[in-house]
């Protein structure tokens, strides 16, 4: 096998004397050895942030917690889509919270067990798994016990007792999907990391017992981040097979690691976090010494140029279509005898004029994927709004305090807004305008629920009402809806934007903002005269 510091040197001497490719892509290629990065800087220490508290709300302050030493800036410049990152805190000590207890207060052994006791059970293949390798000589086969018996049937409750015995008799590594769904610090993290990603982001949790394997080599469709919590697992990362399992929309199969290369080699101890582009095929086994329990942050699922164009082309074909002459002529009479699979092999020259015409409308359609319509907005402007609106449906709604009523979406019932009332959004990036037809909609995030967060669903409210997280207005209301997504500093309501006589309109608006938890009021006329007198008050004490 080879090290990790082995194949990074490999790596080096090999860019060395290579000439540098006039490509944006440069991360691995096909074959190649897994690039693993080691750090080891010790150096200075960060503070220790526990609980994800206010402080690291940010979520490029989290990031920066959990990459240490490594920066964000150096992550993505050199990291991301393109090489493993291992930052090594195991061997640190702990008087400055930097080393092997890095991770324990997001989630331990107990964290586990008092979930599965105090939740009665998780939904076996919903929200827990048990499986294990089986080895038979070279190969490995997964054998799955996701029932309380060994009989197959419909779906159950997995019951703690027979979990336990899975995990401690059988060898079993437990999966459990979606912990931040019952945990408010791990949701903390997702909701930070959610809002530096800009995308939706995931979390799983493994506890594999001494000497097993609970997965065969594979590949994931997302961004992993791993976060080693309890005991020591060794991860094994395998060169990719060809060009297309290179940062691959989809998830792999179970791979047979006979048809695999050599692969390079780290141990994850506590503290350490392992950074795995995605595509990166792994696998991951503990030893006979203990067992282990580790935490995989994931991201970027579905978050491809491929993902935006894929909403973008359908529109840009349609504008084509209308402005283009050529997009709506009949094709050749006859070209059913030289297109098609059956005539593929085919090379005359009416079959190579069939094609040279397809390729230029093509080139018609890509022109309107970045064209303007309507002299400003281009189809790939609707596909972001589209992907964003996606984003805000199924993402976890931000925290505020440590309290439920603070945590919660939706606001109380508000006083009635004056002209000198102060409002903001209460987290930058909670909403979205979009303008289907004749209505503006604003997209945001506050009616959602931890307790199904990742669930997949894009509309959430098509089955439940109470869980839409759209409001729909005239499309006269636009140019405020804008005003109400960039309104990050307090601003009085007389100072956003409505046409003259329109006060009440821009007053009602404003309100639904509030009581959907968009924005929140800051302060006020009413407030500013409270705060006034008071002060008198305590100067009259004086």
């Amino acid at each position: 096998m080879e090290s990790a510091r082995e194949a990074t040197a490999a790596a080096a001497a090999e860019e060395e004397e290579e000439e540098e490719e006039d490509t944006p892509w440069d991360g691995w290629r096909a074959g190649e050895v897994p690039r693993i990065y080691v750090d080891e800087r010790q150096g200075a220490i960060l503070p220790y942030i526990k609980d994800c508290d206010r402080k690291a709300r940010t979520g490029k302050a989290l990031l920066k917690q959990m990459l240490h030493p490594c920066t964000v800036d150096e992550f993505e410049k050199t990291h991301f889509q393109k090489q493993a990152l291992l930052v090594k805190r195991s061997h640190h000590d702990d008087d400055d919270g930097d080393g092997a207890e890095f991770y324990s207060s997001y989630f331990t052994e107990a964290s586990l067990r008092e979930l599965l006791r105090s939740k009665g059970g998780l939904p076996f293949m919903e929200s827990i798994t048990l499986n294990k390798i089986v080895k038979t000589g070279k190969k490995g086969k997964r054998v799955r016990r996701n029932m309380n018996s060994n009989l197959d049937g419909t779906t159950e409750v997995a019951k703690e007792e027979d979990v336990w015995r899975r995990f401690n008799d059988d060898g079993c590594s437990m999966r459990v999907l979606h912990p931040q769904r019952h945990n408010a610090k791990l949701l903390r993290m997702i909701v930070a990391l959610e809002e530096h990603f800009e995308c939706l982001v995931g979390c799983n949790l493994y506890y594999t017992p001494p000497g097993s394997q609970g997965f065969a080599a594979h590949y994931d469709d997302v961004d992993v981040f791993v976060l080693q919590v309890k005991g020591k697992k060794t991860w094994s990362l395998f060169p990719s097979r060809n060009e297309q399992e290179v940062l691959p929309l989809f998830s792999s199969g179970d791979f047979d690691e006979e048809e695999l290369g050599k692969p390079c080699e780290v141990d994850l101890g506590p503290g350490d976090l392992l950074y795995l582009p995605r595509g990166a095929i792994h696998r991951a086994r503990t030893d006979k010494a203990g067992s282990s329990l580790h935490l995989t942050i994931s991201a970027n699922h579905l978050n491809t140029w491929a993902n935006l164009l894929e909403d973008a082309l359908p529109e840009a074909l349609r504008e084509a279509t209308e402005s283009c002459p050529e997009m709506r002529m009949t094709p050749p009479r006859g070209y059913f005898r030289y297109a098609g699979c059956v005539n593929s092999d085919q090379d005359g020259a009416e079959r190579q004029r069939f094609l040279q015409i397809a390729e230029g409308l093509c080139s018609v359609v890509m022109q309107h994927v970045t064209a303007a319509v309507g002299g400003q907005e281009t189809p790939m402007d609707h596909a972001a709004d589209a992907m964003n609106a996606r984003f805000q449906a199924a993402r976890a709604f931000p925290l505020f305090g440590k309290s439920a009523a603070a945590s919660s979406g939706r606001q109380q019932a508000a006083e009635p807004l004056e002209d000198g009332s102060e409002l903001r959004l209460r987290k930058s990036g909670c909403a979205r305008l979009m303008v289907s037809g004749d209505r503006a909609v604003l997209h945001h995030c506050f009616n959602n629920s931890a307790s199904d967060h990742a669930s997949g669903e894009e509309r959430p409210w098509a089955n439940d009402p109470k869980r839409d997280v759209r409001l729909e207005f005239q499309i006269d209301d636009a140019p405020l809806l804008e005003e109400i997504t960039k309104c990050v500093k307090a601003k009085r309501v007389d100072a956003f934007p409505c046409e003259e006589g329109e006060e009440d309109v821009r007053r009602e608006v404003l309100t639904a903002a509030v009581q959907a938890g968009i924005l929140e009021v800051v302060g006020g006329e009413a407030e500013a005269e409270a705060q006034e007198g008071s002060a008198k008050k305590k100067q009259r004490k004086k």
